[in-house]
């Protein structure tokens, strides 16, 4: 109670006092003293009895029991004291910690309780007539008259501390909202887990006087909750706290996902909980996608005003976590946007297939952030799995050794073309598998490699770091890596073959350039690849200008020596993934996968610039004026739909650059547009 308050009841008291001619005194139970320190014995007899040790220590024990007897029935008790003084008591208890008593009477009912009480002044060698002379006078009171007037005062008293407990209360449920939007703020300052549970638990426990509290967490690999944070008396307790939902407590609080109370020691004691928890109060907190917790208070009373105060700060923070964990995955996308861009420029730029396979592994376990990976591939000849790469392990140990399909884990994927994402191998019921020694964890990943929707391999990605266990993101990053994989795989594939078809002449020997059969072959199959994934395409045409005349001026011999210079060029200065060719005479062509507009037109430039500069100064023959060349640019789909239109408009924009006076690059534009 506050200083106003107290003189206010004070005024009260002394005016009621008056009114029924009676003393009145007010005591905090639980401080074990009266509210007023001036208070003094209400009557005569009542202080001569306290001089005397055993009459203090009479009347004390004697007050005293009948009060907390008041107190346990909350009902207003009469009673006699050691000086026969009639007394009663009204109990104010408003809530577990505010216990106060008003006490008042001390009068007589009649003259025989006078006489009792001269009986007990003998007792303690007190003098009866110098004490009541003392007091001038003995008061009675009719018993009636006494009891009516005492429940006045009770309805005043309960009155009045009601209405400064309601007010009280106000002021603290105030306080407390106040405290706990302003600790939402605070909790929404992009903290890390640890720090942001940190400062929610003591909010809480410092706020409703928790004995003990606990943020419990589950864990995803064994299925139980565990104790992430703690705060209050038993923290050390309750740190190695592991409990099942599948028995106690647990489970019935999460079935029905609001506040959940508990004194039912057995279910307390199934669910894990220390020997001296004697009551839970259980909230649940955050969205399963940003993990599940409880929230558990311990041997903590609360009211339900406070359990719901709790329930909406849990709910303000699930909201924060949620927002947060949307916030990292909005940013985890955007990297691993960036990533698989940089891990798709890493295996465009490997075409050696032993090379790639380790690429694909490395680049695959470091944007997953796992330890292990290993790559499988079909074998066409014999229809088993190949294992073409193992991170960390010598290669000579896995040489030779293959998987059927729809045996173990990789050939159920290669034999079902379905993803498989395993958190736990040993509980996982699809397998039910003893996890093997070499690995960290029993979760993995284990994603199909397809190509035009068969499955040609299969990438493995195991021991995440940290040992925490793979989840969906990482499902579906991986199913993304697998795709740009079979890219890869199929192009490295295709340059092999290539290989081997150089024995059969696909080249032009002045040139060095590949010819044109095997350009409008391998323009077709990238129209074709760019129709199939979306990819862009972009296709160079290109034309030694005035060759005629430069042929006519200079010789044969030198004109062979312009196209052996333009093809010098090409192959210096274009990917190792671009195709160029000699079409036909003084006509090139080059064809840009994977390349955009904007991106194959830097590459034009810098091509006619090259020719330009490196025209002058090289061949055998002296030379009057530079090789220049004019070339026209189209990209696909942009410009066209059809192999025919592409070829087509990438050719009248080289009649463009011819026409606006050569040596430079015109990129084709829809008419129109």
């Amino acid at each position: 109670m506050s200083y106003p308050e107290l003189i206010s009841w004070k005024s009260i008291q002394e005016s009621l006092s008056k009114t029924v001619g009676y003393a009145l005194q007010a005591i905090d139970i639980a401080k074990d003293f009266p509210l007023f320190s001036d208070s003094q014995p209400a009557h005569p007899f009542c202080e001569a009895l306290h001089a005397h040790p055993e009459g203090r220590k009479l009347c004390r024990n004697t007050c005293e029991s009948h009060i907390l007897q008041t107190e346990k029935s909350s009902q207003v008790r009469f009673f006699k004291c050691p000086a026969q003084l009639n007394i009663f008591s009204i109990p104010l208890k408003t809530d577990r910690e505010d216990r106060k008593v008003v006490l008042g009477g001390w009068v007589y009912h009649d003259y025989q309780e006078v006489a009792a009480f001269k009986k007990t002044a003998g007792e303690f060698n007190l003098d009866f007539e110098l004490l009541a002379d003392k007091s001038k006078e003995v008061r009675l009171m009719d018993k009636a008259e006494f009891e009516e007037s005492a429940r006045m005062v009770e309805s005043m008293a309960v009155q009045f501390f009601r209405s400064v407990h309601l007010r009280k209360s106000a002021d603290e449920r105030a306080n407390k909202l106040g405290t706990l939007l302003n600790m939402t703020q605070e909790l929404d300052q992009r903290l890390g887990e640890r720090d942001f549970f940190g400062l929610f638990l003591n909010t809480l426990g410092i706020l409703f006087n928790g004995e003990t509290l606990a943020l419990l967490k589950l864990d995803s690999v064994t299925g139980e909750y565990k104790t992430f944070e703690a705060f209050g008396k038993s923290i050390f307790e309750i740190a190695s706290f592991k409990g099942s939902v599948e028995e106690g407590v647990l489970g019935k609080a999460l079935a029905g996902d609001v506040p959940f109370y508990s004194a039912d020691r057995n279910d307390i004691f199934l669910s894990g909980f220390p020997e001296n928890t004697l009551d839970l109060h259980l909230f649940p907190l955050g969205k399963s996608s940003c993990g599940k917790f409880l929230l558990a208070f311990i041997n903590t009373s609360l009211s339900e005003e406070e359990v719901r105060m709790i329930r909406l700060f849990c709910h303000q923070a699930s909201v924060i976590l949620e927002n947060q964990r949307l916030e990292r995955a909005l940013k985890d996308h955007q990297k691993d946007a960036r990533v698989l861009m940089e891990f798709s420029s890493h295996l465009g730029s490997t075409l050696d297939s032993g090379e790639l396979f380790k690429t694909i592994v490395d680049q695959s376990t470091e944007i997953l952030q796992a330890e292990n990976g290993s790559l499988l591939l079909l074998d066409e000849e014999t229809g088993d799995l190949k294992i073409r790469y193992i991170r960390g392990m010598n290669q000579k140990i896995i040489e030779g050794y293959r998987i059927q399909p729809g045996i173990g884990i990789a050939g159920k994927v290669l034999e079902e073309g379905v993803p498989l994402l395993v958190q736990n191998i040993e509980k996982d019921p699809r397998l039910l598998m003893a996890r093997r020694p070499r690995y960290k964890t029993g979760s993995f990943l284990s994603v199909p490699i397809k190509l035009n929707q068969r499955t040609i391999g299969v990438i493995n990605i195991s021991d995440k770091t940290g040992d925490a266990v793979f989840n969906e993101t990482d499902l579906q990053l991986a199913l993304t890596i697998s795709g740009y994989a079979s890219m890869a795989i199929e192009r490295s594939e295709f340059y092999r073959r290539s290989e081997e078809l150089r024995q059969i002449s696909i080249t032009d020997t002045l040139s060095g350039l590949l010819n044109r059969r095997y350009f409008q072959e391998r323009l077709a199959e990238e129209v074709e690849r760019s129709k199939r994934h979306g990819l862009p395409l972009s296709l160079i045409i290109m034309d030694i200008d005035d060759f005629k005349i430069y042929n006519d001026l200079h010789g044969h011999l030198a004109g062979d020596e312009a196209i052996s210079l333009v093809g010098k060029n090409l192959r210096n200065n274009i990917r190792t993934i671009d195709v160029a060719a000699r079409y036909g005479g003084e006509e090139f062509t080059v064809i840009l996968p994977q390349t955009a507009k904007q991106d194959a037109a830097q590459i034009a430039k810098r091509l006619c610039s090259e020719i330009e500069r490196t025209g002058l100064i090289e061949g055998t023959v002296r030379k009057t004026r530079p090789i220049t060349v004019s070339i026209g640019l189209a990209s696909f789909p942009e410009d066209a739909d059809t192999l025919e239109n592409f070829f087509k408009n990438a050719d009248d924009a080289l009649y463009t650059a011819k026409r606006e006076g050569k040596n430079r690059v015109v990129i084709f534009k829809t008419p129109g547009v």
